[in-house]
């Protein structure tokens, strides 16, 4: 991630929530998962977390989708 020029606090950042989301999905690798999955999880960190969706679903979009990249 750093050679894509990303600071050391994002990096830790999408680490961060792509153990969450694997951990949440009881270590699914995301790559098996669809849409269906991700939108179990970002109700689950709305309903718990009382996170607005909008504002949940922004970040870990755009965790998965660099995650999606490497």
């Amino acid at each position: 991630m750093r050679a894509r020029g990303y600071s050391l606090r994002t990096e830790k950042t999408y680490i961060y929530w792509i153990k969450q989301y694997i951990v949440f999905h009881k270590l699914k690798h995301p790559s098996s998962m669809a849409a269906q999955e991700v939108t179990a999880f970002l109700s689950h960190l709305a309903i718990r977390l009382g996170t607005p969706l909008p504002l949940t679903y922004c970040n870990l979009a755009g965790t998965l989708e660099r995650y999606k990249s490497y």
